[in-house]
Parts: structure tokens; C-alpha cells; sequence
């Protein structure tokens, strides 16, 4: 994005991220006046959230996002409809969270959707959110062991977003650390 005459790059994806640079650039100018546009343009090309539309790869996709909320899945929505994707999606979540909201906004763009239940108490059945998901997608399964699931997601050669928890998120970024270079 331009902002007042200079070329700037983002490191995040998310079509929010140029409003959150913009308040960063401000916020940088105002109190720390000796930060020059080149060290602020380097920052905010390098930056990253772990988890958050984290693009592990393009082509095809893999992408992992811990949202777990209505304005997480617009995000993933826009993500998926500016690639032109039709992404298997592997989604646990708490049970605590709107998950009908959720799934009843990401499951019809999904092709597949895988559910699973993390290690936590708060966590949500496979079972439960794959019910809900059956409603959206009509391939839907439920899994209880996330390591043969992820194991057999990466390597598949389709798009796949793994999404719906910071639990999943993580749980997904370290069993991907073991096969890729992030």
C-alpha cells in the first residue's frame, strides 16, 4: 500500500493489515522520531504472526490461523475468495467459542472438512463440530488422532487451511515445523 508518498509491504496477511501499519507508522513517527521510513518499511515487510493467516506455502496453499471468531472467519473468507481456493480444511475449536457461526461461514467454501479435538478441557469434540460442519460440506469427518491426520493432510497436494483454535494453530505449526522450513 502508498501512504503519503511512500511504497509500503506487509509480512501479514489480512486485508485489516494496511489499517493496523497505518496506526503502527503513526504511532512510530510520534514517538520515536529518530525511526526512519526505511527501518519502519523493513519492520512492518517482516513482520509475521505466528498462527495468525500464517501462509506456510502458496502453491498449493497451507495455511494455518488460530481465529476462533466471526471477524477471524471473515479474514479466512476473504483469503480463500481472493485465491481462488477451495481448500481442505482441518478445524477444531473450544467449546466455548461460536462454533455454528464459524463453520456455518467457512464450511460451504470448504471441499473437505476434517474436525478434531485438541488437549485441552475447553476443547470441543470432533464429533460434535463435525455434526455441525455436515450441514455445509457434504465431505465431512471426524478424527481423534491429530498426528495421523496432519501426517496425512501434509502430504496430500491440495490447498489446506488449518483453522479454529490457537490450540490447533500451534498443535499444527509444530508438526509442520518437522517437514517444512518456518
Amino acid at each position: 500500500f502508498t501512504y503519503k508518498g511512500e511504497y509500503y509491504e506487509i509480512g501479514i496477511s489480512g486485508k485489516c493489515q494496511p489499517y493496523n501499519a497505518l496506526t503502527a507508522i503513526e504511532a512510530i513517527n510520534a514517538s520515536l522520531p529518530d525511526i526512519t521510513t526505511d527501518i519502519i518499511k523493513k519492520g512492518l515487510k517482516n513482520a509475521q504472526i505466528p498462527a495468525r493467516l500464517q501462509v506456510i506455502r502458496q502453491s498449493p496453499a497451507l495455511v494455518v490461523d488460530g481465529g476462533h471468531n466471526e471477524d477471524a472467519v471473515n479474514v479466512l473468507i476473504d483469503f480463500i475468495l481472493r485465491n481462488k481456493i477451495k481448500p481442505i480444511c482441518v478445524i477444531g475449536m473450544s467449546k466455548d467459542k461460536d462454533i455454528k457461526t464459524f463453520i456455518h461461514k467457512i464450511g460451504p467454501l470448504c471441499r473437505e472438512i476434517h474436525t478434531v479435538q485438541v488437549d485441552s478441557p475447553r476443547a470441543e469434540t470432533a464429533e460434535n463440530i463435525a455434526t455441525l460442519a455436515q450441514i455445509y460440506c457434504s465431505t465431512v469427518k471426524p478424527h481423534n488422532d491429530f498426528d495421523k491426520l496432519i501426517d496425512e493432510m501434509l502430504s496430500k497436494d491440495d490447498d489446506l487451511l488449518i483453522c479454529g483454535s490457537l490450540y490447533v494453530a500451534n498443535y499444527a505449526l509444530n508438526a509442520i515445523k518437522s517437514k517444512f522450513d518456518i
